[in-house]
């Protein structure tokens, strides 16, 4: 990993969080996507709310006053995950140094 770099932890909310307090959520906090935890498991990834499902979805939002439905709705999903492991095999594969995180975890991608 490049010196200085340091990635930031991904964002998450439950999956009956309101689109419009995730919108406000990855405003704020200058990202791209939000993880949607399941509402009644909170270590149970269900997907991932996206810039381009907001833009996808935006005609729908606007008319339809749907601002306070759950992201749930308009997620992305099911969410592809890879493990740490295999990534770094990828990755040295390819030519790149591996990931620079504990083992035995998954990653989106």
């Amino acid at each position: 990993m490049a010196s200085g770099i340091k990635p930031s932890p991904a964002l998450m909310v439950p999956s009956n969080t309101p689109i419009s307090e995730c919108v406000r959520k990855m405003r704020d906090h200058g990202v791209g996507s939000l993880l949607v935890m399941s509402y009644s498991n909170p270590h149970l990834l269900e997907g991932i709310f996206t810039e381009r499902d907001l833009l996808k979805w935006i005609d729908e939002l606007q008319d339809g006053g749907h601002w306070d439905k759950p992201v749930a709705h308009i997620m992305s999903k099911p969410v592809k995950t890879i493990a740490l492991e295999e990534l770094d095999r990828l990755k040295q594969q390819h030519g790149a140094s591996p990931s620079q995180v504990p083992p035995r975890e998954s990653v989106p991608v």
